[in-house]
Parts: C-alpha cells; sequence; structure tokens
C-alpha cells in the first residue's frame, strides 16, 4: 500500500515473472514488465471513486519527535524545533503519561490531538506509538480489536451462502462515472456544434477545433496519466449525483474503519479529485486513504510477507468494495483495489488455486467485519463526509463502540 519501487523490486526478486504479466482486461495494453512492476508500486491505499490515476505514495520516514509538556502546547510543539534528546525524552513522557491516566475523555481527546498533529508532520513512526500507547491503557479499545472469520479455504458456495457474489464482488461497475462522462461528451458536442453554427465556421477551422480538443486530451493522457480529465468527471459527478458523493465517502470509510480495526492507523484521506489535488499539487492522484504502514513496507524489502500482515492488508484492499456491497445492490468503484491486490499475489509468486483461496476468505472475513461494526461505519462516513481528521474520525469510531454491544 503506496510501495516505493524498490520495495516492489526486492518482492519480485524471488520470483521474477512475478510482475512481469497482468490478468486479462487489467491495466493498459502491451505493458512493458518495468511499467508493470511500476503500476504495481502504485499504492492499494491510493484507491478512490474513479478508477485510474494512483500515486506511489512513498511514506517517508521522519522520527522528529517532539515535546509535549502540557496540553495545551502539544499541538503547536510538534511544529517547533528539530528532533533533540529533549524532545524524544518530552515525548516519551507523554506516552508515559497516557499510560497513567486511563481511559478518560480528557486522554483520548489528548491523544488523539497529539496524533493529529504528528501526521499533520509526516512523524508515522511517532503517531503509531502514541496509538499504541493509548491502545495498552485501553482508551482506543478499538484499534486492532476487529477478529476475522477462521482462516481456511472458502468454497465458492458457502461465500453464497454468506450472501456474497464472488463475481459482482470482484467485477465492480463504475456505471455513476461512466454516465458522467457520456453526459460529459454529449455536452461538448452540442457546444461544439452550435458555436460552429452561430460563427458560422468552415469546415476547416471546425477540423481544427476537434484537433486542438485531441490534442490537449492526448497531452492529458500522456503526461499526467488522464488525471484532467479524471478531475473533471468527479468533480461533475460529485456536483450532479448526490449518491455518487455518499458512495464514496461509505467507500473510503470501509477502508479507513476495516484498517483501524486490524490495527493499521490511517494516516489521511480524500474524498474527491480536487480535494487531492489540493493536498498533493498533482492530477494523477484520485481520491483515497493513505495508511502508516512501514511494517509492511519493511517486510516487502525483503521480498517475503508474512501471513498475519498480508491478511491484513488483503482485507483493508477489498473493504472498500465490502462497504458499498452492504449499502448497495451492487459496487461501483474499486477495480484498481482488485488489480493491485492480484499484482501483489502474483509478486509474491502465489499460484492461482492459493490466491483464489486467499482472496475469497479476504472477501468473507471483510464482509462479515464490516456487517458487524455497520453503524460505526455509516457514522464514521459521515465525519468523513463533514472533513473530521484522522483523530476525528478515531473518536467517532470510539464513541459507537462504546454506545454500542458487539
Amino acid at each position: 500500500l503506496g510501495w516505493p519501487p524498490t520495495a516492489m523490486q526486492a518482492a519480485s526478486a524471488a520470483s521474477p515473472q512475478a510482475c512481469l504479466t497482468v490478468p486479462p482486461g487489467h491495466g493498459p495494453p502491451r505493458q512493458q514488465p518495468k511499467a508493470m512492476r511500476a503500476a504495481a508500486c502504485q499504492g492499494l491505499n491510493r484507491r478512490g471513486a474513479c478508477s485510474a490515476g494512483y500515486r506511489a505514495h512513498a511514506v517517508r520516514r521522519m522520527y522528529r519527535d517532539v515535546p509535549c509538556c502540557t496540553a495545551e502546547d502539544k499541538a503547536d510543539s510538534i511544529d517547533a524545533a528539530p528532533k533533540t534528546e529533549q524532545q524524544v525524552a518530552n515525548a516519551r513522557k507523554w506516552r508515559a503519561t497516557l499510560s497513567s491516566k486511563g481511559s478518560d475523555t480528557q486522554s483520548l481527546a489528548s491523544g488523539l490531538s497529539l496524533l493529529d498533529a504528528a501526521l499533520k508532520v509526516d512523524n508515522e513512526g511517532e503517531a503509531v506509538a502514541l496509538a499504541r500507547s493509548l491502545k495498552a491503557t485501553n482508551t482506543l479499545e478499538g484499534f486492532g480489536s476487529g477478529t476475522l472469520v477462521p482462516k481456511r479455504l472458502y468454497t465458492y458456495e458457502e461465500l453464497l451462502l454468506n450472501k456474497v457474489n464472488p463475481e459482482a464482488f470482484l467485477n465492480p461497475d463504475d456505471a455513476t462515472l461512466e454516465g458522467v462522462r457520456s453526459k460529459l461528451r454529449l455536452a461538448f458536442l452540442t457546444v461544439f456544434g452550435g458555436t460552429a453554427y452561430l460563427l458560422d465556421l468552415d469546415v476547416g477551422q471546425m477540423l481544427g477545433g476537434v484537433v486542438l480538443t485531441l490534442g490537449v486530451l492526448t497531452a492529458d493522457q500522456i503526461g499526467y496519466g488522464g488525471g484532467g480529465w479524471s478531475l473533471l468527471v468527479d468533480t461533475v459527478g460529485r456536483a450532479t449525483e448526490s449518491t455518487y458523493r455518499e458512495r464514496v465517502s461509505k467507500h473510503e470509510a470501509g477502508h479507513f474503519l476495516t484498517a483501524y480495526l486490524l490495527g493499521v492507523l490511517p494516516k489521511s484521506y480524500t474524498l474527491s479529485s480536487l480535494d487531492a489535488f489540493n493536498t498533493y499539487r498533482q492530477l494523477n492522484i484520485q481520491a483515497g486513504t493513505i495508511f502508516c504502514d512501514k511494517e509492511f513496507q519493511d517486510e516487502i524489502r525483503t521480498g517475503k510477507l508474512s501471513s498475519g500482515l498480508l491478511d491484513k492488508f488483503c482485507c483493508i484492499a477489498l473493504a472498500g468494495i465490502a462497504a458499498e456491497t452492504l449499502c448497495y445492490p451492487k459496487a461501483e468503484g474499486g477495480r484498481t483495489d482488485v488489480i493491485q491486490l492480484d499484482l501483489l499475489l502474483r509478486a509474491l509468486g502465489f499460484e492461482q488455486s492459493k490466491a483464489t483461496g486467499q482472496v475469497r476468505w479476504a472477501v468473507l472475513a471483510t464482509v462479515s467485519l464490516l456487517r458487524r461494526y455497520r453503524p460505526a461505519h455509516l457514522k464514521l462516513a459521515k465525519a468523513m463526509e463533514e472533513g473530521c481528521s484522522v483523530g476525528g474520525c478515531i473518536e467517532v469510531i470510539e464513541a459507537e463502540l462504546k454506545n454500542a454491544q458487539w
């Protein structure tokens, strides 16, 4: 999820042919091995509502600890001076203070405030340490508390008995955005034809306009991976289709909640291509959720991945689709999630039968988990729509877990 290129190259070292092929219908035609390995490095956690243009997010290791002497100056102190031994000691002192406070509301609010401040400056190591400290004191009761169905080989019929259709699950249909694309094309042709008629353009001028338009679209596709067109489609879709906005928030809430329940700390999220552009200032990035996944990256670099981590990230990758299937008749987003997960399993040398068993289990496990925590999922989706910070979203989850009997 957001692997740097060197990580995937290390993963593919054990199986040189692992990343050289793509399943039928996946990815652009005639893609070369080097390009395919780069595609495999695109983060599973960069999946958004659209189906293209995912950013390879290399999470930076930043160990800048910060002074945290009082609850009032915690957020401000994060942005202060560079790392010193005193700052490291202060950060450790704050974690020890959390351990002594217990699970009271003030401790939760203070801890999540500091967590947000650490994530804001990419201090991922300190953010994860704080989350684990809060978990150790039962302040974050939900963090890492999710349980999955037993790991075994499930048959196709067993998934159907659990109201999961594997074929529909793994083949989301992006119907809403496809409709928006069709409307935009029709609108362009209408405007172009009307303009040509009103201005009495001759054939040469009309042909020049067509060539100019095709040139702009080609430049966008080559230079930004179609990011400009995707940004336009996503923005129009959010403005004209209210269900599309809700669907995206529920999809990303599925990723967020599943990761949190499995003990993987969410780092940030965006719900639209415009938000992603404003955050990263790049066109070839779509909406999605990013996680603090250093442990995953470290194992990927060795070319091996433990079963526990693989299980977690398979579930996280499929959680967006699972969330949509629980809220709507059929999922629309998540095709890239499926492609990236398939590439990961190929890179790890999974045979087809083993990969099928892994995916079937992950589908059932993720759907079952989100069914169990559905009230928390719906409230989290609402909080994400309102633009809550990561800490604010976690607070919503914890509040719901305390109010409900699971």
